[in-house]
């Protein structure tokens, strides 16, 4: 895609002035809002400089109180997803700093996942509350026996899990009242022949 000059200084004073995403720029640049792949490539190859990521907003930093809120929520078996929603950060950030702090890994079997924690700000005024494992119910399956056909009788099906079970008298696995039923006969042939 060609750029004019227009276009292009339009772009640096956009990027510079930092106000707009990369989205934004593309439309007003008048590309759509498909614009922003090419917005950014353009950027790269002019060689400007890179937006700061919008996931890394807060700049309060690990205090106390966020440490002892990331325990609290480590203790309490939250997912990091929402961690990072509380704290107001990535889950890679969380999960740093959950190495960082050596909390390890979160059990995942029989353990209740806690998503109804107070407020950050209103840490400091309560204690830390733990969640005890809830034991997984034991299931008790019971297996009926299936009937299953006697040998030497029927096994026409007369039901849900139910046979005949007549006697057989010819080859085959059903009995002679069956055996019609099952068996077309070729019209063009005799009694005699069928038999």
């Amino acid at each position: 895609m060609d750029w004019s000059a227009e276009q292009i200084d339009q772009l640096r004073t956009l990027w510079d002035a930092g106000e707009l995403s990369a989205a934004q720029i593309g439309v007003a640049l008048g590309f759509g809002p498909d614009g922003k792949n090419k917005v950014i490539g353009k950027a790269h190859r002019l060689g400007l400089r890179a937006k700061p990521s919008p996931i890394t907003h807060w700049t309060e930093g690990w205090t106390e109180v966020r440490m002892a809120r990331l325990r609290q929520m480590k203790a309490s078996y939250c997912s990091q997803r929402y961690m990072a929603r509380q704290l107001g950060i990535s889950v890679s950030a969380v999960q740093k700093q959950v190495t960082k702090m050596g909390l390890g890994v979160a059990p995942t079997g029989g353990v209740t996942i806690v998503h109804s924690l107070p407020p950050l700000k209103s840490l400091a005024s309560r204690e830390m509350v733990m969640v005890k494992p809830v034991p997984k119910p034991v299931a008790v399956v019971v297996k009926k026996p299936v009937p299953v056909a006697s040998f030497g009788a029927c096994c026409w099906v007369t039901g849900h899990k139910q046979y005949c079970d007549a006697p057989i008298t010819q080859r085959g696995p059903y009995c002679d009242k069956h055996r019609l039923v099952a068996y077309r006969v070729d019209p063009r042939k005799s009694l005699q022949e069928v038999a």
